[in-house]
């Protein structure tokens, strides 16, 4: 399907590079990969190749425009100290978001740790744990039947209230409004009949009121 034809030359022709520091970037690279993802495994259909064709579009756009603005080479020591940043958030973003927390079990400064998480990402270090706490919680309401409640149980939120307000803060829209929107996981049946049933029960009621 991909043939040379496929895209226009002048983006296929353009080296995008080996690594591309995603940064802020990164919530519309998955997004695209996801529909990129989806879309291909759809039955064949006439409006299957040009959405096809945007969507890899879009994302060879952004990554272009992340590589030309990363030319700058991320110093090794402040690269080292990302990484372990990088590391230990992946580990322990569900436990804690404070970067206080962070500075105690690296041994670098809040100031260090955010210069590193902006030299790789763009983003302070509250910015990039916040984010990737937000990207689990996308990852999850998407491709899960948990509850927004046993989502925000499993990110480390003991009310669901305050984890409804980081997502809104952080994400711009309520994980109810997210999931409704951009869902992979086909409904439960048992709950889909059960609804059903419901409404047919307040129609009955309603008719012979």
């Amino acid at each position: 399907m991909f043939t040379a034809e496929f895209l226009d030359a002048e983006i296929a022709d353009e080296p995008v590079g080996s690594r591309v520091e995603l940064g802020s970037a990164v919530e519309d690279v998955a997004w695209l990969l996801e529909r990129l993802r989806r879309v291909s495994e759809q039955e064949a259909h006439e409006e299957r190749r040009p959405l096809l064709r945007h969507l890899l579009h879009a994302l060879l756009l952004i990554l272009r425009r992340r590589a030309r603005s990363s030319t700058r080479p991320c110093p090794p020591s402040t690269r080292a100290v990302f990484t372990l940043l990088r590391n230990e958030v992946d580990q322990r973003f569900a436990t804690t978001r404070r970067v206080e927390d962070y500075e105690r079990i690296i041994g670098y400064s809040s100031k260090t740790l955010s210069r590193a998480a902006r030299a790789a990402t763009g983003l302070n270090a509250k910015e990039y744990i916040d984010q990737r706490v937000l990207l689990e919680g996308r990852r999850l309401l998407a491709h899960t039947r948990l509850s927004a409640g046993e989502v925000a149980q499993q990110l480390g939120f003991s009310e669901l209230t305050n984890f409804i307000k980081f997502f809104r803060r952080n994400g711009g829209e309520s994980p109810s409004e997210f999931r409704r929107r951009e869902s992979f996981v086909e409904p439960d049946r048992t709950s889909v009949e059960a609804g059903q049933g419901k409404a047919r029960r307040r129609a009955s009621r309603h008719g012979r009121g």
